[in-house]
């Protein structure tokens, strides 16, 4: 396959919510302006940017679909995949317990929230564990968080925590001593007064007991943001290998549950956001280039393994649109105002909500085949 394609084995949807494959997500590219992308499938319609779709009840099933990218020369690269969509309304009355693992894209509580929101409005039992209560961390000192309002907070918790990588669940034994006030400060929520990884304790301490059954897992960014050229071998094998020990002490004390590896979008398109952010733009260009690499190693990894899946997000997100923006003079002593990006790995709400359809569709898929 050209490794330029990044396009998901398997989208998933949901009757009634708007799903979207945005073009320059799915195909590695500094200017997708130079290329025409022809998404064929049976439903839903193309843009410049996006294949949209939202689904009525009638639509739900399997649907394949391919990707043709064109440029003047001709067809450069193709690849399929299949789409797959269900209806939230039958699994109204089912229960689920659900542990989300990840990263700042995860503790700022924006997409676990959505995926809280739809499992209600649709009458699914959602029961969410964690110890990161941002219904409790929103009106701390100090908070830096721009948390959902405080209406849709109750009930939502996780284990996501700005910075974090899938060695500081495996590592991280104390509190840091800097800003101590900040909750992603905190030591490891699974490693037990010894130091050593207990999940089992874990589950007994702040989940009475249960188990999952369904833990998802979204680190990636922060394991890989520095990868360059000399460096992002060595940083992709450690991140693998975390990733597959974190997996297996988790499986061993949860065996029956279903984990999601979850393929976080690796930021905007916007050259002027990782500009404001971090100053050049190599890290756009790098972050957007080794990531996608990484996950292609984590489908082999994980792709195989009984109740294992692999939760594309990374497609689901406007690149362009859906992360914050500022609006400032186009320069120095400019009568001219420009709205440009300011975050280039955090969505906006919106661009958020994006990321919390798409999972909310996968574990709608779950609930739906395991029924």
């Amino acid at each position: 396959m050209d490794k330029r394609l990044l396009i998901p084995q398997i989208i998933y949807g949901s009757a009634g919510i708007e799903m979207n494959v945005y073009f320059s997500n799915i195909f590695e590219t500094l200017n997708p302006d130079n290329y025409a992308f022809h998404f064929h499938c049976s439903c839903g319609s193309c843009c410049d940017e996006r294949w949209h779709f939202t689904p009525s009840t009638g639509s739900t099933g399997t649907f394949d679909a391919k990707l043709e990218v064109f440029d003047d020369n001709g067809l450069q690269t193709a690849g399929s995949c299949r789409i797959i969509i269900r209806d939230p309304a039958q699994s109204a009355g089912k229960k689920l317990k659900l542990l989300i693992i990840g990263d700042s894209l995860t503790d700022q509580s924006h997409y676990p929230v959505h995926i809280h929101t739809l499992c209600k409005q649709y009458g699914i039992g959602l029961e969410m564990l964690g110890t990161n209560i941002p219904e409790h961390l929103k009106s701390r000192p100090g908070q830096l968080i721009r948390y959902p309002e405080s209406e849709l907070l109750p009930g939502v918790r996780h284990e996501g925590y700005g910075g974090w990588s899938a060695a500081t669940f495996l590592t991280r034994r104390e509190a840091l001593k800097t800003n101590p006030f900040h909750h992603w400060h905190c030591a490891s929520p699974f490693l037990n007064a010894c130091g050593e990884f207990d999940f089992k304790e874990y589950l007994e301490k702040n989940c009475s007991g249960q188990i999952p059954d369904v833990i998802m897992i979204g680190l990636g960014t922060n394991d890989l943001g520095a990868a360059d050229e000399d460096n992002h071998k060595e940083l992709t094998a450690r991140f693998l290998e975390n990733m597959t020990t974190l997996y297996e002490k988790l499986h061993k004390d949860a065996p029956e549950a279903v984990f999601g590896i979850v393929l976080n979008p690796y930021g905007t398109a916007s050259q002027s956001a990782w500009g404001k952010n971090y100053g050049s733009s190599r890290f756009r260009r790098n972050v957007r280039h080794f990531m996608p690499l990484a996950y292609r190693e984590l489908e082999k990894i994980f792709g195989s393994k009984r109740n294992c899946y692999i939760v594309p997000l990374y497609h689901a997100i406007d690149p362009y649109h859906g992360y914050p923006e500022e609006t400032s003079e186009a320069f120095s002593g400019s009568n001219i105002t420009v709205t440009r990006q300011c975050n280039a790995l955090h969505p906006s709400p919106a661009g958020y909500r994006q990321l919390g359809a798409a999972a909310f569709s996968w574990l709608l898929d779950i609930l739906e085949s395991r029924s």
